[in-house]
């Protein structure tokens, strides 16, 4: 007796699993079949041509029209006397030193 009462209760739950593939296949012919009749219409292809279009034009000119990176890179130095100033140094020395070392 137990074993069959193992069983019906087993086959419930089988059934049970089964009744929500068939209402999740259900809703899926459903919404699969409004999807078509929604993309028969012309409207809603050009839309959908002109988002893609404009999604997809900003990467494809950025690839085009990218920037090419110079072969000699040319680097310039500031100075600023008052900050010199401000870490304790001596700022017509510092600025003639940077120029002897960096030989600019």
């Amino acid at each position: 007796m137990s074993f069959l009462g193992s069983a019906r209760k087993k086959t419930k739950k089988v059934a049970h699993s089964f009744e929500k593939k068939s209402w999740y296949h259900k809703q899926f012919h459903q919404a699969v079949s409004l999807v078509k009749k929604l993309w028969s219409l012309r409207l809603v292809k050009i839309i959908v041509l002109v988002l893609f279009f404009l999604l997809i034009t900003p990467f494809i000119v950025f690839i085009i029209l990218r920037p090419k990176t110079p072969d000699h890179f040319n680097y310039g130095i500031t100075f600023s006397n008052r900050y010199a100033q401000e870490l304790g140094l001596d700022w017509q020395d510092t600025y003639l030193k940077i120029i002897d070392e960096l030989k600019v």
